[in-house]
């Protein structure tokens, strides 16, 4: 038997309870997707990166003119 194995006698079964709250993972940090403004307020306070994607004609709506507010 290799040291990986789990013994019958010392194995233990855990079964989570369901739950809507939200399951902080200290240290290792979350990333939301998508608009700040569509995260849930829970999820923002445990968030630490964010990710988005931009369409290039939501940030230059006309040749020249740049709207960086998306950005801000």
């Amino acid at each position: 038997m290799n040291s990986y194995a789990a013994d019958a006698a010392t194995t233990t079964t855990v079964t989570p309870k369901a739950s809507d709250e939200v399951l902080l993972n200290p240290g290792k940090g979350w990333i939301l997707y998508g608009r700040a403004e569509w995260q849930d307020p829970k999820a923002l306070a445990v968030g630490n990166s964010g990710y988005q994607r931009f369409e290039w004609a939501e940030l230059e709506p006309s040749e020249g003119q740049f709207n960086w507010k998306p950005l801000d």
